[in-house]
This record gives C-alpha cells, structure tokens and sequence, in this order.
C-alpha cells in the first residue's frame, strides 16, 4: 500500500503549513501548484524539491517542506468530522453502527 503513495497528495499538508506560517489559503494554493509544475520539471517528487528552489518561490516553502511530518502525520492531521485520522474513521465507523443496529441493540 506505501508503493501506491504519491508525493503530490502532500500538497495539502504544504498548503496548510503555509497558512499556518501565516500566508493567505488563497495565494499558498497558487504557491503549491507552482512548486508542483517545479517537482515535475524536475522529474522529482514534490517533498524532494530542493528547499532552495522551494523557497525561491516563497521563503515559507522551504520551510513548510522542512516541517513536513511522515504519511501517518498527514492522515492524523486530519482529525476533523469526516476526517481520515483513525479517531475520527472509528467514531464514524460508531455512528454508523449505530444507525444501522436492529432495533433494541446491537
């Protein structure tokens, strides 16, 4: 299954570090999506772009590539409702349980 991991699905992680350094969403999507053309160009994947290229995009980026946390940070990280953290798949897989328990009990 770790074979099947593309690099470019760390886009997202990138996005979020960068408005978490304080960059607009707006304009760190527009950021991304330039590192990505560069990873391509390279021939590289995107989290082994050189952080001096990345930060001759932005300054945030080289930094936001260096915080980049392993695969199962990325799916922990998303611990919203609805989220792919394994807290928040448990708590749906309940819900549903529940939901579809026959009646009086599991």
């Amino acid at each position: 299954m770790r074979a099947a991991l593309d690099a470019s699905l760390r886009a997202t992680d990138i996005a979020d570090l960068l408005v978490e350094a304080g960059v607009p969403f707006r304009e760190s999507h527009g950021l991304v999506g330039r590192l990505v053309r560069e990873a391509e160009r390279a021939g590289v994947p995107l989290d082994r772009v050189p952080p001096a290229v990345a930060a001759g995009i932005h300054p945030a980026l080289g930094a936001a590539l260096s915080q980049l946390g392993t695969w199962e940070d990325s799916v922990e990280g998303r611990a919203t409702a609805g989220g792919a953290s394994r807290k928040s798949v448990e708590g749906q897989l309940e819900a549903l349980r529940t939901a579809f328990a026959p009646e009086g009990g599991p």
